[in-house]
């Protein structure tokens, strides 16, 4: 994965703790406060009374913040071309640009390599780097100089019970819906996230 804009202001604590908010069933409300940071990942937002850093690839998870908690959100991560639901072709960055309140921060981001929603092939998921929003959003606050990691609804397989009924409910989950995840791709996605904390000699602790 590349960055095309990845210098975040000073004014960030690299030493406050960053709590990352996932859809798995463990999630929870995560009210504002001062001892962390809040990191949402797609529409994790819902749950949140303010999201430092929003995380997205698809433009699906774009609109639906775009629609309901935009105002709480004050940087964006988001690719060069969305991934999946994708209507803008080439020219998410100019759609993004119009579209998205000046008082949100951009940070567009490319991915190297096959595209992350292989995800229903194992042998193919092996070849990425950087493969799912999670996944990013450690790597990309690690670039930033984080090093401190909290978590909630970022789990491993819970059987059926795959995603926060939240999001289920909302339609947020096409991914659980359409069969597309193969088995243990929560376990699979998990031991990566950890793999890079280790490597880069961070912290994670799961509330």
């Amino acid at each position: 994965m590349t960055s095309i804009r990845t210098h975040l202001s000073k004014k960030y604590n690299r030493e406050k703790p960053v709590l990352i908010v996932g859809k798995g069933p463990t999630a929870r409300f995560i009210p504002k406060s001062d001892e962390y940071y809040v990191a949402c990942l797609n529409q994790s937002g819902r749950l949140v009374e303010h999201c430092d850093f929003q995380f997205i690839g698809d433009q699906k998870p774009y609109h639906d913040m775009l629609e309901s908690y935009v105002e709480r959100v004050d940087n964006l991560i988001f690719p060069t071309k969305f991934n999946l639901q994708n209507t803008t072709g080439d020219d998410t960055i100019d759609y993004v640009n119009r579209t998205l309140p000046q008082s949100v921060q951009k940070h567009a981001y490319t991915f190297c390599g096959p595209t992350v929603w292989h995800c229903h092939d194992f042998d193919f998921a092996m070849k990425v780097s950087v493969m799912c929003t999670g996944e990013l959003s450690f790597y990309w606050l690690l670039k930033q100089g984080f090093k401190n990691f909290k978590s909630v609804g970022i789990d491993k397989n819970f059987g059926d019970n795959r995603r926060h009924q939240i999001f289920m409910s909302n339609g947020d989950c096409p991914d659980v819906a359409s069969g597309n995840l193969f088995d243990g791709w929560e376990d699979f996605m998990f031991n990566r996230k950890l793999k890079l904390i280790k490597e880069n000699n961070a912290n994670w602790e799961l509330m």
